[in-house]
């Protein structure tokens, strides 16, 4: 089992997605695979790493426009970056 650390921004970013009418339960049904797993599978979320500001972070597709990104910090503990668009990210 895994803890998973929210981020205020990951927070806020939950809120606006949630004003946007996006269906929660995916993020939701992401977070339970990262408790459980620590780890999200190829299909349907293609993990892979990022570079730039978001280095030793991954980033994972909870739908075609819709990411999440995470951070494995310690043993057993996962960061919730941030999650949106990608525009909403990479600006």
């Amino acid at each position: 089992m895994y803890e998973l650390r929210p981020t205020t921004k990951y927070r806020r970013d939950v809120r606006r997605l949630n004003n946007r009418g996006n269906d929660l339960e995916l993020l939701m049904a992401a977070q339970d695979l990262l408790i459980q797993t620590g780890t999200l599978p190829d299909h349907p979320y293609k993990p892979h790493p990022l570079r730039g500001d978001y280095v030793n972070c991954i980033d994972a597709h909870i739908a075609p426009d819709w990411i999440l990104i995470y951070e494995l910090v310690d043993e057993g503990v996962i960061v919730l970056r941030r999650t949106g668009t990608h525009s909403d990210l990479f600006r």
